[in-house]
C-alpha cells in the first residue's frame, strides 16, 4: 500500500481557511481593490465594535478621525500594489492599547493586520526620573482630530498630579479638556484648535482648573510628534504655572492705573479749588447783598451749599491722590482704639459684636488722628453694612516689623516698624472678581442712589500718604479683613549746641531750601551747594564738615554716586547719606560703585531724616 501524497496549500479545503482566518489572534481585514472592507476575523470586529459605522464595506481610512483619515487615504492610494505598507499610529480609536498598522497589496486589493504593540509611552527609568523632577507639567496625548472625544492623555509627569490635583490613573484615557472650566477662554481654545488642525505648533497662555476647582494659569507650548514616516502620532505639551506672574501683572497694571488717577484726580482737584473759590465768595457777597430779597438769598445759599459740597469732594479727591494736607503727630493707639470701640457700641445695634484686642506694649503711630478716626469710621460702616443679619467685628492692633521686599514693593510700603490695625467682620465678604477694584474711586458694589463710591479709596490715599499702607482680604460668605499698617512714631532727640555741619548739595531751589530749614530745625549746621563742583570745593575749604547729604540726581556730569566717591577719596572716613526720588536708584548706585551707600528716599519725613543722619554719623 503506498503512501497517502502529502498536503499543500492547494488541496486545503476553502471552509478550513475560512476557520483559521476568523480565529487568528490579531485583528485582519481584507479590503478589495477600491478599498473597501470585503472581510475582517473575530479579533477585528471585537476591536471596532464601537465605531458607529458598520465595518464591512466602509472605505478602509474611514477607520481614522478627522484629517488623518484623509493622510491614510492618500498613502493607500500613492502605495503601489505590490509594496507593503507599515505605520506606527496610535490614534485609531477605540483601539487600546495602541495597534500596528500593516497592509500588504495583491492583485485584488490588501490584507491588513493591526499588530499590538508595547505600552507606547513605557519609559527608561533616567528619563521618567527626570521628567518627574520637573517644575514644569508635561502631557502626551495620541493626535486624534481636535472636534472628536480625543486626544487622550497617555502620559503625565508628577507635577501634572501636584498642580492638578488629579492623579495619574484619573488622567490617563481622558481628554485635557478635563481641566477646562468656567473661565477658561474661548478664543484662546480656538487658537488652539485652529493650529492642531493644521498639525501646527502652538503657543499660549490658557485658565485651567484643579480637580479641587481652582482656576490657575498655564504658560502652554504644544508640539506635534511624528514617527519616520512623517506621521503624526502624537502631541506634547509643557506647561509652566503662570499664576503668580499674571497674579504680579495684574498688581502691577493696577498700580500703574491707580497712579494715573492720582495725578488726574490731583490736578482736577487744584483747578477746581480755584474756581469753587471764585464761587464760593461771591455766592456769599451775593447772600449779604439780597437781604431783602428773602427768594433770591435763598437761591445765592443754595449756590454756597453746593459749592461747598464740591469742595468736600475736591478733598476726597485729594486725599485720594495723597495731596491733602494732613497733620501727622504721635498717636497712643490703645486709648484711640478704645475711645473707638465705646464709638461703635453707641453706634452699632445689639445684633453685631464689637471685640477688641490689642497687644501689649503697642508702639506710638505716627499718623493724623482725626483721619484716622474718620478712616476707621468708614471701615466700621463698611462692616456694619456687611452684616445685616448680625454678627462681629473684631477691632485688632499688632506692632509689626515689615522685611518682605515683595510686599513692600507690591504695596509701595517701605520696610520698618509699623502698628498694624485690622478690623475683621463676619459679614457677606467681597466677590474674588471685585477684590482688586475695590480702592479705586467710584468703584462700588453698592447700588443705592447718591453712593458716591469715594470712601474706601480716601483711605487708601491717607494711608500711602501717611507713609503707610492699606490691606484687604476677603473670602465670599466669610468676611473682609481691612489692615492699616501705620508708621512707629519714634522721638526726635533734643539737638544739642555743636552739632555737626552737614554739606547739603541740591539743584532744586525748593526742595534745597526745604531740607536746609529741615536740618537746622534739626539742630544742624548747614552748608549747601547745588551742583557736585561747589560741594568739593566747599570740602576743601570745610574742615569742620561732619557729613555729606546729597540728592543722587545733579547737573553738571557728575551724579550724587559719583560724588560721593570722590568725597571719600578726598576725605576717606566721611559719612555720606543720599536722597532720590527715584525707584531705580539703588541699581544707578551699585553701577556707580559695589560700595553700599545710604539712601533716603523721597519724599522724606522730618523723623525719617532725623534717624537716617543719626544712623550715618553713628557708622563712621
Amino acid at each position: 500500500m503506498s503512501p497517502a501524497p502529502a498536503a499543500n496549500a492547494s488541496s486545503a479545503p476553502v471552509g478550513a481557511l475560512v476557520d483559521v482566518f476568523a480565529s487568528l489572534p490579531d485583528p485582519w481585514l481584507l479590503v478589495d481593490a477600491q478599498w473597501l472592507i470585503t472581510h475582517a476575523n473575530r479579533a477585528a470586529l471585537r476591536l471596532f465594535e464601537a465605531t458607529s459605522t458598520p465595518l464591512i464595506g466602509s472605505a478602509l481610512w474611514t477607520l481614522w478621525p478627522g484629517q488623518l483619515a484623509a493622510q491614510v487615504e492618500r498613502t493607500l492610494r500613492d502605495t503601489p500594489r505590490v509594496a507593503a505598507v507599515s505605520v506606527l499610529e496610535a490614534t485609531l480609536p477605540p483601539i487600546a492599547p495602541a495597534r500596528q498598522f500593516r497592509a500588504q497589496a495583491f492583485d485584488w486589493g490588501m490584507a491588513v493586520r493591526f499588530e499590538a504593540l508595547s505600552d507606547p509611552m513605557a519609559l527608561s527609568p533616567l528619563l521618567q526620573r527626570a521628567l518627574d523632577r520637573l517644575n514644569d507639567i508635561v502631557i502626551i496625548t495620541t493626535a486624534a482630530g481636535v472636534d472628536s472625544p480625543h486626544p487622550q492623555i497617555l502620559y503625565v509627569n508628577d507635577a501634572f498630579e501636584r498642580r492638578t490635583g488629579y492623579t495619574r490613573e484619573e488622567a490617563l484615557g481622558k481628554t485635557p479638556r478635563m481641566l477646562q472650566g468656567e473661565l477658561t477662554q474661548r478664543p484662546v481654545l480656538d487658537t488652539i484648535r485652529s493650529a492642531m488642525s493644521r498639525w501646527e505648533p502652538v503657543r499660549c497662555e490658557l485658565i485651567n482648573y484643579t480637580k479641587a476647582g481652582e482656576a490657575f494659569w498655564l504658560e502652554l507650548d504644544i508640539v506635534p510628534l511624528a514617527d519616520d514616516n512623517g506621521w503624526y502620532t502624537h502631541w506634547v505639551a509643557i506647561e509652566r504655572d503662570a499664576t503668580d506672574r499674571k497674579a504680579r501683572e495684574a498688581l502691577a497694571e493696577r498700580s500703574q492705573r491707580l497712579d494715573a488717577v492720582d495725578q488726574l484726580s490731583g490736578g482736577i482737584a487744584h483747578d477746581f479749588n480755584n474756581v469753587l473759590t471764585v464761587t464760593l465768595g461771591y455766592a456769599e457777597l451775593l447772600a449779604q447783598q439780597l437781604k431783602d430779597q428773602p427768594a433770591l438769598r435763598q437761591m445765592a445759599m443754595q449756590i454756597n451749599d453746593a459749592a461747598r459740597r464740591g469742595s468736600e469732594l475736591t478733598q476726597r479727591l485729594l486725599a485720594f491722590a495723597r495731596r491733602a494736607p494732613l497733620d501727622p503727630s504721635a498717636v497712643e493707639l490703645p486709648g484711640a482704639l478704645g475711645t473707638f470701640r465705646e464709638t461703635l457700641g453707641r453706634t452699632f445695634t445689639q445684633d453685631i459684636a464689637v471685640r477688641l484686642q490689642l497687644d501689649d506694649a503697642l508702639w506710638p503711630g505716627l499718623i493724623d488722628p482725626g483721619q484716622l478716626q474718620n478712616a476707621l469710621l468708614y471701615l466700621a460702616l463698611n462692616a456694619r453694612d456687611a452684616m445685616p443679619g448680625g454678627g462681629e467685628l473684631l477691632v485688632a492692633a499688632r506692632n509689626v516689623h515689615l522685611q518682605d521686599e515683595a510686599f513692600a514693593e507690591s504695596t509701595g510700603t517701605v520696610s520698618g516698624d509699623f502698628v498694624a490695625v485690622s478690623l475683621t467682620d463676619t459679614g457677606s465678604g467681597i466677590a474674588a472678581a471685585d477684590l482688586p477694584r475695590v480702592i479705586e474711586p467710584f468703584f462700588t458694589t453698592r447700588h443705592e442712589q447718591n453712593h458716591q463710591g469715594m470712601g474706601l479709596s480716601m483711605v487708601y490715599g491717607f494711608m500711602r500718604q501717611s507713609g503707610g499702607q492699606l490691606r484687604i482680604d476677603s473670602t465670599p460668605g466669610v468676611g473682609t479683613s481691612v489692615t492699616l499698617y501705620i508708621p512707629r512714631w519714634r522721638p526726635q532727640r533734643a539737638s544739642q549746641p555743636g552739632k555737626p555741619l552737614v554739606l547739603l548739595v541740591e539743584d532744586d531751589e525748593l526742595v534745597r531750601q526745604y531740607a536746609e530749614n529741615l536740618l537746622q530745625h534739626l539742630g544742624y549746621r548747614v552748608v549747601t551747594a547745588v551742583d557736585a563742583q561747589g560741594a568739593l570745593a566747599l570740602l576743601r575749604g570745610e574742615p569742620d564738615i561732619a557729613l555729606l547729604f546729597t540728592d543722587l540726581v545733579l547737573p553738571g556730569g557728575i551724579d550724587g554716586g559719583e560724588l560721593a566717591l570722590a568725597t571719600r577719596a578726598l576725605r576717606p572716613g566721611l559719612p555720606v547719606l543720599l536722597s532720590s526720588g527715584y525707584p531705580e536708584a539703588e541699581q544707578r548706585l551699585r553701577a556707580v560703585s559695589a560700595e553700599r551707600l545710604k539712601l533716603l528716599h523721597k519724599p522724606y519725613r522730618p523723623a525719617q531724616l532725623a534717624d537716617a543722619l543719626r544712623e550715618a554719623l553713628a557708622a563712621n
